[in-house]
């Protein structure tokens, strides 16, 4: 039995001492559900870090949520966090049959489940991919859907950001789905139904409204490494408000809108949308030009970690990592590790945490890097080699 008197005082008291601190430092508002007994599968659009503590404001009965494997790595708070909330784990970066059972067992028991079908936060502002194992699931959970959107959490702290900004956030449940409903759809259509409900763009809906804050421009090169204007790569940098580029003139500035401002005469984007595209299309454009051997990226002096099921991850080495198109090698004194790409599921964690699980032998890495390196970069052209449709 998953529900523990510990975790309804802790849920209670949570959810009092931080909606003040969510107000103030967020602005953030949101709506009251009317619950009944019933038990919920709470759906959520994955906007920050933080969407479980805002999602939970507006429920009364205490949520167990699915989260990443990669919280049992904090060797003390995972302990915490697993006595006083439960969540439910899965893994980010591979299927995990495990979860769907522990998923299904916890609303049986009667209690409300949470989970984000995009399973990452945005880099760009628009919804992840939502696979179809998330309607499988609508349809194994026979229980009624409650689809719960935040708006204006991704330009309050865009993923890549280092600093978060001051605006306006708001909470609430958007659409119900009851069983009836959910068995007149079938798989496709009720994958669709859960992509369109939540879909959120925060650029589309706040044009008018400030996202204030300083430094609004650091660490966006943990996510965007082509320059708009000349295509070199990995020659960008920022610097307070401001990203520049060490090759050409390209200057712009993240206005209080999540918007560029450019101080230069030429190509640029107004928002990371198309940035994100722009720099995909190049990556596809070297992955066609260059040899099979010729080093499409390479970082030194990465922190190895293997990732133990949910136990705290085991430091390994100091290695580098270089990719081609045949090959990722990581190498370090006591590494030495040569993986086709094909063979690779890549995840981000968090800005720059790059986790490569490799199937053939169904180890789990994660690496982890001093400098202001992306792993974005990694995750899109091992996806491009594999010729899948996201890049993320």
């Amino acid at each position: 039995m998953r529900s523990k008197f510990r975790h309804r005082v802790t849920f209670a008291i949570f959810r009092k001492v931080f909606e003040w601190y969510a107000r103030f430092k967020f602005r953030y508002t949101f709506d009251r559900f009317e619950e009944t007994l019933e038990p919920y599968l709470i759906l959520g659009n994955h906007t920050q870090a933080l969407d479980p503590v805002f999602l939970s404001f507006s429920f009364k009965k205490p949520i167990y949520f699915v989260a990443s494997t990669m919280i049992y790595n904090l060797p003390v708070w995972s302990k915490v966090l697993d006595y006083l909330v439960a969540p439910i784990p899965i893994n980010k970066f591979r299927s995990d049959l495990r979860s769907t059972k522990a998923i299904l067992k916890t609303l049986k028991e009667g209690q409300h489940v949470a989970l984000y079908p995009e399973g990452n936060t945005s880099f760009s502002g628009e919804q992840m991919p939502i696979g179809i194992a998330i309607a499988k699931l609508v349809k194994k959970a026979k229980v009624k859907v409650v689809f719960h959107t935040i708006e204006g959490g991704h330009l309050s702290h865009p993923r890549w950001a280092k600093y978060g900004r001051k605006g306006k956030m708001h909470g609430s449940v958007k659409k119900i789905l009851t069983v009836e409903e959910i068995q007149t759809m079938d798989v496709e259509t009720l994958h669709q139904y859960i992509k369109n409900t939540l879909a959120v763009n925060d650029f589309k809906l706040f044009t008018d409204t400030p996202f204030k804050g300083k430094n609004k421009a650091v660490n966006i090169e943990s996510a965007y490494v082509v320059c708009p204007h000349c295509h070199r790569i990995e020659t960008l940098y920022s610097k307070g408000d401001d990203v520049h580029c060490t090759a050409c003139a390209f200057h712009v500035t993240v206005n209080d809108y999540g918007r560029f401002e450019p101080h230069f005469d030429g190509r640029y984007f107004s928002a990371t949308p198309a940035w994100f595209d722009d720099q995909i299309a190049v990556f596809k454009s070297l992955v066609e030009t260059q040899k099979d051997d010729a080093v499409l990226f390479h970082d030194a002096d990465e922190t190895l970690y293997e990732i133990l099921d949910l136990k705290p991850k085991e430091k390994r080495d100091r290695v580098s990592i270089t990719l081609t198109k045949k090959a990722l090698t990581i190498e370090g004194p006591h590494t030495h590790e040569t993986w086709d790409p094909l063979d690779i599921d890549p995840a981000v964690q968090h800005r720059t945490g790059l986790i490569l699980y490799h199937r053939p032998t169904a180890k789990t890495y994660y690496c982890l890097s001093d400098e202001k390196r992306s792993a974005l970069k990694y995750v899109s052209m091992i996806k491009i080699l594999q010729k899948e449709t996201s890049y993320v």
